[in-house]
């Protein structure tokens, strides 16, 4: 195993220890930004995300 480079040390109250680890950034995701989110991110395509929704009630398809 090879050591994370960007890890950090971390205090894990739960087993009292220390630990390193990444903390990613929280993205809240909302039906304003899914787009920009979800489906501009790779996430998830377009259609996956729409699949189910008819397509008179889509937002425009992303270029």
């Amino acid at each position: 195993k090879e050591p994370l480079s960007d890890a950090k040390p971390f205090t894990n109250d739960a087993i009292k220890k220390d630990i390193n680890a990444i903390l990613l950034e929280i993205t809240v995701v909302t039906k304003d930004n899914l787009m920009d989110t979800v489906i501009k991110d790779g996430f998830a395509s377009y259609d996956e995300v729409y699949l189910n929704v008819p397509k008179e009630k889509r937002p425009a398809k992303p270029e």
